[in-house]
């Protein structure tokens, strides 16, 4: 009777497993091809509200028959669920309510094994786009997709995407996703040959954000393949508390701008420089509409003078701010809780990704995407077994499936 319990557990187990991915499958699906300049606007549409509807029903289906749920765990997703529909109503956005569903239906999930197959989807529609683009390009028929420049004047190659940024973001995650679902085998030779593809389309780009990124990570990996001990309390602590320290860092940066002055203005404006600017934005956010504990609308399309400084536009790039402004403390408070709570039982290759994603959040605004930049979704999983806050070795061990 043991066996065939265990059996039927499993099989349920697997069943789970495979609506979950299905419809993880469309919401990567479906975020790609609302980017994406490669097909008509017209199917875009259709594509988006299609892949938003199967998510929507298969999610739903997962959380009300496929889960099993404590008092607490019911209280908890009442909650957080709540904040997650308020603020996508306050932010007039369709991003939160989403995320609420990926973090949530992860229960008896083994994300890795759907990460193993996510990055060759993604890598596959990545190569679809650079194929097809230098033969537009050449054709004439890409006017439309190369947009920005930067300060030199250099063309900024999107690849039928929405911005050069968009590109690089989807490479960038797709090449962390190929690294988590293979880190058992991060040798040398594949951290150099990942870092290469991200240099080879930098050059095309111009994008200093993940190269800066990945960069570290690869610097990481291989330190820890040369002092794995050592390396590894240090990937452990950063894990921990990077996210927790960089959040106090920039909200305090973001506050204390207009009180500086001297050699202490001079070094905020220096930061503020190699983050390309993102940091006033922040600051000018901050001063015109407080701290938001959950979402609050802000205007972006605004031309001001403040503090010496011609603000045009506010770009959301610098995310550790525009939590605190626009998305919310809450959801910096809760990234940074579980980070902290969590991801001391995470494997080495999740905690690995859930820096990546906390030096991430200093430069771009797509950390909200938690499909593409999926470092909450490896941390969630351990709450499941969490019914005490005091995580049992063997349940911790039991989540960590490398």
């Amino acid at each position: 009777m043991k066996n065939i319990n265990e059996i039927l557990n499993k099989k349920r187990i697997d069943y789970a497993e495979t609506v979950y991915n299905i419809a993880f499958t469309f919401a990567v699906l479906k975020t790609i091809f609302a980017f994406s300049e490669l097909i008509s606007y017209r199917y875009t549409d259709f594509l988006n509200n299609l892949f938003n509807v199967l998510f929507l029903v298969i999610m739903a289906y997962k959380l009300f028959f496929l889960q099993k749920y404590s008092i607490k765990q019911v209280f908890v997703l009442l909650i957080v669920g709540a904040a997650f529909i308020y603020t996508d109503f306050r932010i007039y956005r369709f991003l939160f309510i989403p995320n609420f569903l990926l973090l949530a239906a992860t229960q008896d999930i083994n994300f890795k094994k759907c990460m193993k197959y996510v990055w060759k989807i993604e890598a596959v529609i990545l190569a679809a786009h650079v194929v097809v683009y230098p033969i537009r390009y050449y054709l004439g028929h890409v006017n439309y997709t190369v947009r920005g420049f930067n300060e030199d004047n250099r063309v900024r190659h999107q690849f039928l995407l929405q911005h050069a940024n968009v590109f690089s973001m989807l490479l960038l995650w797709t090449i962390f996703a190929y690294i988590y679902a293979n880190f058992e085998k991060m040798d040398k030779k594949r951290i150099v040959i990942c870092w290469s593809v991200y240099a080879f389309f930098y050059i095309f780009t111009d994008s200093n954000s993940g190269m800066l990124i990945l960069s570290i990570v690869s610097v990481l990996l291989i330190l820890r393949d040369l002092f794995k001990d050592t390396m590894e309390r240090i990937i452990t602590l950063l894990s921990r508390y990077l996210f927790i320290a960089l959040s106090i860092i920039f909200t305090t940066m973001m506050v204390t701008l207009p009180n500086l002055k001297g050699n202490l203005r001079k070094l905020w404006e220096d930061v503020d420089s190699f983050f390309t600017g993102r940091l006033k934005y922040g600051a000018y956010a901050y001063a015109k509409h407080g701290f938001a504990f959950l979402g609050k609308p802000i205007d972006t399309q605004i031309k001001d003078y403040w503090q010496g400084y011609w603000i045009e536009g506010i770009p959301l790039d610098q995310s550790y701010m525009f939590l605190a402004v626009h998305y919310g403390l809450f959801f910096m408070i809760l990234i940074g809780f579980l980070f902290w709570r969590y991801s001391k039982y995470a494997s080495m290759g999740e905690k690995v990704i859930i820096i990546a994603y906390s030096l991430y959040t200093m430069m771009e605004s797509y950390i909200t995407y938690f499909h593409l930049c999926f470092a909450l979704i490896l941390v969630v999983k351990y709450i499941w077994k969490d019914h005490s806050f005091r995580l049992k070795k063997r349940d911790a061990e039991l989540c960590q499936i490398e």
